[in-house]
Formats: structure tokens, sequence, C-alpha cells
């Protein structure tokens, strides 16, 4: 999974993935990856899969997105695609904010 990542983050598979998992794999430095747009692009998908995860354990999901590493278009993309989990997690919209800076 972490040498195909962006292959796999596209199948259904990856949107049964359990939070612990997904957490587990996020996090880890070694993902296979163009740009970190491709993580940014799977969580919001799994997200939206899975609408009944913690409003807790969408922060820290949202927290493995490495906001400075993202080019100016896809924060706004990511800032537009996520505008409701945005509200539930305050956190992460100041981060995103401060990213945008």
């Amino acid at each position: 999974m972490v040498d195909n990542f962006v292959d796999v983050s596209k199948t259904a598979e990856f949107l049964e993935l359990r939070e612990e998992r997904l957490l587990k794999l996020l996090k880890r430095d070694d993902l296979d990856l163009h740009h970190e747009g491709d993580v940014t692009r799977a969580v919001i998908r799994w997200l939206k899969h899975a609408p009944e995860v913690s409003n807790e354990a969408t922060g820290s999901i949202l927290d493995c997105i490495r906001l400075p590493l993202l080019s100016v278009p896809d924060l706004l993309k990511l800032s537009s695609s996520c505008a409701g989990l945005m509200d539930s997690n305050p956190s992460f919209k100041l981060k995103l904010l401060e990213a945008l800076w």
C-alpha cells in the first residue's frame, strides 16, 4: 500500500479502511507520492465516504496533510472541498489559513 499509494487511494478498498489504519498509513514518511496533493485528495475522498467519523478523528486525519507542501491552487481546492469539515475543526481551518499566507 505504501509503494503505490496513489493507485490504492483510488480504490473502493481504500474507502473501507478503518480510521486507525488510515492514520497509520498517512503518517508514514515513505508513502510513494507525486506530491502532497495526492494525500489531500485521498483524505477528502475517504472523509466524504465516512461521514460517521467523529470530529476528533476527522481532525487527526486532516492533520496528516502537510499543508506547507501544498501549492496555492491545491490549498484553495482543499479549502473549497472541505468547508463543512473545517467548521467542525477550527484548528485545521486556522492551519489552512496560515498555509495560504
